[in-house]
């Protein structure tokens, strides 16, 4: 109780002096309840002031609050955080000159809102083999934000033309990596040339991604061996050998080899196809060249020579392999004729006698030289007639 006796006067006033400490706001602890929280999702702050005399109380609705990075986290005026991207941010809280901790927030993505192709659509093979590169999916929550751990599943055709990966089934699934990918195994086209879609779904999201594909049309290669000329014992010969694609199949798609087996009675001089074939390997040549359906490489010249005691006939096996096809082989007799059939014409009658004879005089191109002598001449001529009169054609091979 205060007594005024300053003469009891109406509107006098006393001064008293006080002496003390006043209380103040030593600091400010925030707090929630995690430290990660998931995309669009939000999450409750608490501000808890201390004052000198030890005392606290709630300033959640007081302080000023704040977000290092507010594209990864917002945060409002009653400490409401919300996720915004993934990413990292620090939150704190001020009042006046006083500012709190520093709380570290993780924002992780969220569920998976969407998926995109990112790479594997557009591809073809021809059918039976495998596509060249692995289908890939990316999966982002509503913030576009990758997200990890996601289940996808691949599902491929199963009518007409489609496809099986590695396990042996049209479907696959597996999750995404840390980036969001999901990685499918690799797919073989089935049987069935044609074009169509492989798809990438995954939980939550309707649309799922799709990858266009086509599978080719086998190639199917063929070959065709045609002898030049007659082959005559102890001479040279040419077969002329083309390899072509079947209209209606599918293009060639790795190297295609030309290999001749070379029989009996035949020696392999050479092989020559030109630029377009590389020959350097004895009795083969390969080509890179992609060959169409109803289209044929350039010819390919098979050199041999012909056993000088060698009758009757060979059998020659030239095959082409490669590009995807089966194997292309042609096989069929080249008659070999006699040294002593000048005429060239199967059989050792007069007629040869007579051609034999004009060389000699020199009224014909002398081309028969059956000794090796440079020339033709009654060595020449007796040696023809005795086959004639088959007594055998015994000639001398230079070769």
């Amino acid at each position: 109780m205060i007594t005024d006796n300053s003469a009891n006067l109406a509107g006098a006033t006393q001064t008293l002096g006080l002496a003390g400490t006043a209380i103040v706001l030593s600091s400010i602890a925030i707090s929630a309840t995690s430290a990660s929280l998931a995309y669009n999702n939000t999450e409750q702050f608490t501000g808890t002031g201390a004052y000198s005399d030890n005392s606290t109380t709630d300033l959640t609705s007081q302080v000023a609050w704040s977000s290092s990075a507010p594209a990864v986290a917002a945060i409002g005026a009653g400490g409401l955080a919300t996720a915004v991207s993934a990413g990292q941010t620090n939150i704190t809280a001020t009042q006046g000159s006083v500012t709190s901790n520093s709380f570290q927030l993780t924002v992780v993505p969220g569920t998976a809102a969407g998926i995109s192709v990112v790479s594997g659509s557009g591809q073809s093979a021809a059918v039976g083999t495998a596509f060249a590169g692995q289908l890939q999916a990316l999966v982002k929550d509503g913030g576009g934000d990758a997200v990890p751990n996601a289940q996808v599943t691949f599902t491929a055709a199963s009518n007409g033309a489609g496809g099986t990966f590695s396990n042996g089934m049209a479907t696959y699934s597996t999750t995404t990596n840390s980036a969001g990918i999901a990685t499918s195994l690799t797919l073989t086209a089935n049987a069935t040339a044609g074009s169509y879609a492989v798809t990438a779904a995954v939980t939550g999201v309707t649309t799922a991604a799709s990858f266009s594909l086509t599978n080719l049309k086998a190639p199917v290669l063929t070959i065709t061996e045609s002898p030049v000329g007659p082959f005559v014992q102890g001479q040279s010969a040419v077969y002329i050998v083309t390899v072509g694609n079947a209209a209606g199949a599918g293009p060639t798609s790795e190297p295609v080899t030309v290999t001749d087996i070379v029989p009996n009675g035949l020696a392999l001089m050479g092989m020559s196809g030109g630029p377009a074939w590389n020959c350097s390997v004895p009795g083969s040549c390969t080509t890179n060249a992609v060959l169409n359906p109803g289209s044929t490489y350039p010819s390919i010249t098979v050199t041999v020579s012909v056993a000088s005691n060698w009758q009757a006939s060979v059998t020659n096996q030239i095959s082409a392999s490669g590009g995807g096809s089966p194997t292309a082989t042609v096989t069929g007799p080249t008659a070999i004729l006699s040294a002593c059939d000048v005429s060239q014409d199967g059989s050792m009658t007069v007629t040869d006698v007579q051609k034999i004879i004009n060389e000699a005089l020199g009224m014909a191109p002398a081309v028969n030289d059956l000794t090796g002598d440079g020339v033709v001449n009654v060595v020449d001529l007796q040696i023809v007639v005795n086959a004639v009169m088959g007594l055998g054609c015994s000639y001398y091979n230079p070769a």
